[in-house]
C-alpha cells in the first residue's frame, strides 16, 4: 500500500501518480458510476417516501350530508400516479445498484400496491352506496321495502362514520393502512352488505315488472326514476317510447274538468286552458299537463284527486282520444297496464269505425275522419272481402274480377289527385297538415300495392279461394262471435296461419313499400313463427332485412322490440329484454345476430329452446335462471344476419339449427319502391318516371367512375324526389274554396270523375264501373287496353311538367357533387332520358303556378 498525506497544503498530484491509480482507471470509473447510480436511486426512493408520506385524499360534498364521498376525478388521478410509482419501484427493484435499499423499496412497493387496491375498491363501494342511497331515499321504494331499508340504514351509518373519520385524517397512507380494522377488510364487508341490498332492489324491481312486463324494457336506473316520481307525470311521459311503438305524449284531464268522449274516439269537449287537439277531424281544447313531455323542466304534481289520460299522440302529430279515460291511480306499473289495454281497445274501436266509413264514403274522406292505422286496416279488409266475393262470382261471371279491378283503380286513383291539390274536399279544414299528408301517403302506398296484387289476381284468373295465389297474400277478416253478441275479432290470415290483430298503436310512421319480394319474406317469416321457430333473415347490407321484419310487425299490429346486437352487448340486459318480450307476448328482432358473442348466443338459444317447448306443450310458466317466466300468447322472435364477404348466407351453428329457419332476402324491386315514392309526392305517370330514374342511375353507375361522395342509392334518389315534391307543392297556389272531385291515376296520369264511395257503390248502367261517366269510362277502357297491349301512352302536359321538374332537381343535386370530367357524361345521360325537359326549374314552377 501507499501512504501519502491528505492535508491540503501537503497533498500533491504527484502522490496520486506515485500510487499507480492510473493503472486502475477502469475499476475506479465503475465504482464511481455505481455510486452515482445508487445515489440517484436513493434520491428517487427518498422522493417517493416524502411524496406519499404527505399525500392526502380529496373529499367532496354529497347532498347536504357533508364531505362523505371521495372526489372521483382526484381519486382516479391518484390511482394513475400510484400506477406510475409502482412501475418506477418495479424498475428500481430490478436494478443491480439497489442492493443497499432493496428492502426499503420492497416495503414501499407493497404498501403502495395495497393502497392502490384499497382506493379502487373504495371507489367501487362508493358508487354502489351512492346508487342505493338514492334508491332508498325515494318514498315509494322505502314503503315497498321496509326491512331492506332498515338494513341499508345500518350500512349507511357505518359508511358515514368511516368517511367522516377519514375526512379528519385525509392522509392516504393512514386512511388506507391505519386503524384497528384494516380498511380493505371493512370495505369488503360493506361491499358484501351493499350487494345484498342491491339484490333486494333487483327483486323489488322484478316484482314491479311482473305486473307490467313492458317495464323490463327499461333499465334499472330508468325504472327507479319512474317509480321515484310516482306523483309526477313528467318522468313516465319522457320514457313512453321505451314501452310503446309510437306513443310520444299523453294529454291529461283534471278531475274538475268536464270531458265527453264519444264511443268512436272522434269528439272531445273540455274546459281546459292550453293546447288544441285534432282528433277525427274535430278540434277541441284540452289541458296539457306536460308542456315538455321529453325532459320537461317543471314537474307537474298530481296532488289531490287523480288525473286521467284522455288522449295519446304520436311523434308525427296524430292524436287519438281514448274511449275511456285512464286514471293515473296506484303505481306506474298498474296504470300503465290499464293504459296499454285501453289504447289497444281504442285502436280496435277506430278500426271498426273506419271499416264502416270505407264502405260509405270517399277514401280520402275516410282518411280525414279516421286515424292512419285504422284506414290502412279498413282498406285491406274491404279489399279482402271484395276479392273473395269476386273470386266466388268468377265461376258464373267471367268479368267479376275485371270489374273489381276497374272499381279499385277508380278508388285508389283519387288519392294522388288529393295530394296534388293539397286540400280536403267538403270539410271546414281544407289545407293539409303534415300529419294528414303523411296519413294520405301511407294509405296510398297500401292502395297501390293492393291494386298491383289485384292485377296479378286478374291475370291468374282465380276461381277458388284455396288457390295458393290467393292464400299467399295477407287477408283481413272480422269474425263475429257465434253466441250472437255484438263482439267481433279482427284476424289476419296468411296461408294456414290465422292470428288476431295486435291493435298496437303505430301512429303515422312511413311504412315499408310492399313488393312481391316482401310477400315471399312475409310468408316465410310467418310460417316460422307459426311453428315456433326463429326465422333468420339473411342478405347483403342495404337490402332491407330489418325493415321487412318491422313491416311484418306493422301489418300484424304487433309491438316489436328491435335489439341491436353487438359483440359488447351486456348479457344481463339482453336477458332482461327477452324476459319482457316473452311475458308480454310481443315480437322481438335480434338485429345482426351474427355479431353476438358465443356466450350470449348460447344463452339466447337456451332461453328460446325453453320457451318454444312451453309454447308447443301450452305451458304457461317456464323456469329459466332460477326465475319463473310467464309465456305470453302471440310471442315471436326473429333475427337478421348479414352475408359473409364471399356472399354466402349466414349459417346457424349446427347444434341449434333445429330452432332456426333461414330465409334469404335478395335485392328489392326498386321500380315498385320508386313508383310508390313518386305517387306519394303526387307525381303523374309514376311508373314511367320511376323507370326513367332507374335507367339514369344504372347508366351513371356504368359510365361514371366510382366516387365515394356520389351515390345513386335509393336513399339519395328518395331525397331528390322529396325535394322535387316540396318545391312543386310550394309553387302550387291553393284555391280559397273547395276543388272539383278529380282523381289522378298514379301510374298512368289519367283523370276520372268519381262521385261515389268505396263500398256499396251504385254502378253505371252501361259500363258497370262505379261513379264514372260514359266518356270517362271509354277513356279508361282505352288506356287499360293500351296498357295490356304494351303500347306507348303519350304523356299528358301535366305529367310532362312533373317529369321535367324531377329531372331538373336530379340534375341539380348530382351535378353539384361531380367533377368537371364527369359532368359532360352525366348531362348527356340526362338529356337523352329527359328529352322534353328543356325549361329550367324557375320556368317549370311558373307553369305550376
Amino acid at each position: 500500500g501507499k501512504v501519502f498525506p491528505l492535508e491540503a497544503h501537503l497533498f500533491k498530484v504527484g502522490h496520486l501518480l506515485d500510487c499507480g491509480l492510473v493503472q486502475h482507471k477502469k475499476a475506479i470509473g465503475q465504482i464511481c458510476d455505481n455510486a452515482i447510480a445508487e445515489e440517484r436511486l436513493e434520491l428517487n426512493l427518498k422522493h417517493i417516501e416524502d411524496e406519499w408520506a404527505e399525500q392526502a385524499l380529496v373529499f367532496s360534498k354529497y347532498k347536504k350530508r357533508g364531505h362523505v364521498t371521495l372526489s372521483v376525478p382526484d381519486t382516479e388521478l391518484l390511482l394513475d400516479q400510484l400506477q406510475d410509482v409502482e412501475g418506477s419501484l418495479a424498475i428500481m427493484l430490478t436494478s443491480r445498484h439497489a442492493a443497499a435499499m432493496k428492502g426499503n423499496a420492497k416495503m414501499w412497493s407493497s404498501r403502495l400496491s395495497r393502497v392502490s387496491s384499497i382506493l379502487a375498491k373504495w371507489l367501487a363501494v362508493q358508487e354502489l352506496w351512492s346508487y342505493l342511497e338514492a334508491v332508498f331515499s325515494q318514498a315509494s321504494v322505502a314503503e315497498g321495502m321496509p326491512q331492506e331499508l332498515k338494513a341499508f340504514q345500518q350500512i349507511d351509518r357505518s359508511w358515514i362514520k368511516m368517511m367522516r373519520h377519514s375526512y379528519e385524517i385525509r392522509n392516504v397512507l393512514e386512511c388506507c393502512l391505519g386503524g384497528d380494522i384494516p380498511r380493505g377488510v371493512f370495505l369488503d364487508s360493506l361491499a358484501e352488505s351493499l350487494e345484498s341490498s342491491q339484490r333486494s332492489v333487483g327483486d323489488y324491481l322484478d316484482a314491479k315488472r311482473q305486473l307490467c312486463p313492458r317495464l323490463y324494457l327499461m333499465s334499472d336506473s330508468v325504472l327507479l326514476d319512474v317509480l321515484s316520481q310516482s306523483k309526477s307525470v313528467d318522468s313516465p311521459i319522457s320514457h313512453l317510447r321505451l314501452v310503446f311503438d309510437n306513443v310520444a305524449h299523453l294529454r291529461l284531464k283534471r278531475p274538475t274538468e268536464q270531458t265527453s268522449c264519444s264511443g268512436d274516439g272522434t269528439k272531445i269537449k273540455s274546459r281546459g286552458s292550453t293546447g288544441q287537439l285534432t282528433g277525427g277531424g274535430e278540434t277541441a281544447e284540452i289541458q296539457t299537463l306536460s308542456q315538455s313531455w321529453l325532459g320537461g323542466t317543471e314537474s307537474k304534481e298530481m296532488e289531490g284527486p287523480t288525473s286521467s289520460v284522455i288522449t295519446i299522440g304520436s311523434t308525427e302529430g296524430e292524436s287519438v282520444v281514448l274511449v275511456s279515460p285512464v286514471p293515473l291511480a296506484g303505481g306506474v306499473e298498474k296504470w300503465l297496464v290499464h293504459l296499454i289495454s285501453e289504447i289497444q281497445g281504442t285502436v280496435r274501436t277506430c278500426i271498426d269505425q273506419a271499416v264502416r266509413d270505407v264502405e260509405n264514403m270517399f277514401l280520402d274522406e275516410c282518411c280525414y275522419r279516421n286515424i292512419s292505422q285504422a284506414c290502412q286496416v279498413a282498406v285491406r279488409y274491404w279489399w279482402t272481402k271484395e276479392c273473395e266475393k269476386s273470386i266466388c262470382h268468377s265461376r258464373h261471371d267471367r268479368k267479376a274480377m275485371i270489374k273489381l279491378q276497374q272499381e279499385f283503380t277508380g278508388i285508389s286513383s283519387r288519392l294522388p289527385g288529393v295530394l296534388v291539390k293539397g286540400i280536403w274536399r267538403n270539410t271546414q279544414q281544407q289545407v293539409f297538415t303534415r300529419e294528414q299528408r303523411l296519413k294520405l301517403q301511407s294509405v296510398l302506398v297500401i292502395s297501390l300495392y293492393l291494386r298491383d296484387c289485384l292485377d296479378e289476381l286478374v291475370k291468374r284468373k282465380l276461381k277458388n279461394l284455396a288457390d295458393f295465389d290467393w292464400q299467399k297474400y295477407c287477408r283481413f277478416y272480422i269474425r263475429h262471435s257465434e253466441d250472437g253478441t255484438s263482439t267481433s275479432m279482427l284476424e289476419i290470415a296468411l296461408m294456414d296461419l290465422v292470428s288476431p290483430y295486435g291493435c298496437e298503436y303505430q301512429g303515422v310512421a312511413h311504412r315499408l313499400v310492399p313488393t312481391a319480394l316482401t310477400d315471399h319474406a312475409f310468408l316465410s317469416l310467418s310460417q316460422a313463427a307459426r311453428h315456433h321457430r326463429t326465422a333468420v333473415l339473411s342478405g347483403q347490407p342495404g337490402v332491407g332485412k330489418t325493415e321487412v321484419v318491422k313491416g311484418l310487425a306493422q301489418v300484424f299490429g304487433k309491438f316489436m322490440l328491435l335489439i341491436n346486437c353487438t359483440p359488447s352487448l351486456q348479457l344481463s340486459g339482453l336477458i332482461r329484454f327477452l324476459r319482457g318480450i316473452i311475458q308480454d307476448g310481443a315480437w322481438c328482432c335480434l338485429d345482426d345476430m351474427h355479431t353476438l358473442s358465443t356466450k350470449a348466443f348460447s344463452v339466447v338459444v337456451q332461453l328460446l329452446r325453453t320457451v318454444y317447448s312451453a309454447l308447443q306443450t301450452k305451458t304457461e310458466v317456464v323456469l329459466f335462471g332460477g326465475k319463473k317466466i310467464a309465456v305470453g300468447k302471440g310471442l315471436a322472435v326473429f333475427a337478421t344476419a348479414a352475408c359473409s364477404s364471399t356472399g354466402a348466407a349466414y349459417s346457424v351453428p349446427s347444434h341449434s339449427r333445429s330452432m332456426f329457419r333461414s330465409v334469404s332476402l335478395a335485392e328489392p324491386d326498386k321500380t315498385v319502391i320508386l313508383k310508390a315514392w313518386l305517387a306519394n309526392e303526387g307525381f303523374r305517370s309514376s311508373k314511367m318516371l320511376a323507370d326513367r330514374i332507374l335507367v339514369m342511375a344504372s347508366l351513371c353507375c356504368e359510365q361514371l367512375p366510382s366516387r365515394p361522395h356520389v351515390s345513386f342509392s335509393l336513399a339519395s334518389l328518395f331525397a331528390a324526389i322529396k325535394l322535387a315534391g316540396d318545391r312543386r307543392n310550394a309553387a302550387i297556389q291553393l284555391p280559397s274554396s273547395g276543388i272539383a272531385a278529380v282523381g289522378l291515376d298514379a301510374s298512368t296520369g289519367s283523370t276520372s270523375s268519381i262521385s261515389t264511395g268505396v263500398g256499396g257503390v251504385p254502378r253505371h248502367p252501361a259500363t258497370g264501373i262505379p261513379g264514372m261517366s260514359t266518356a270517362a269510362q271509354a277513356k279508361a277502357q282505352a288506356m287499360a287496353a293500351a296498357r295490356r297491349a304494351n303500347s306507348i301512352i303519350p304523356l299528358t302536359p301535366s305529367a310532362k311538367l312533373d317529369h321535367a321538374l324531377v329531372g331538373d332537381v336530379l340534375k341539380q343535386i348530382f351535378s353539384a357533387k361531380m367533377c368537371t370530367q364527369d359532368l359532360m357524361v352525366f348531362h348527356n345521360i340526362m338529356d337523352d332520358l329527359w328529352t322534353f325537359s328543356n325549361p329550367q326549374e324557375p320556368e317549370i314552377l311558373t307553369e305550376y303556378q
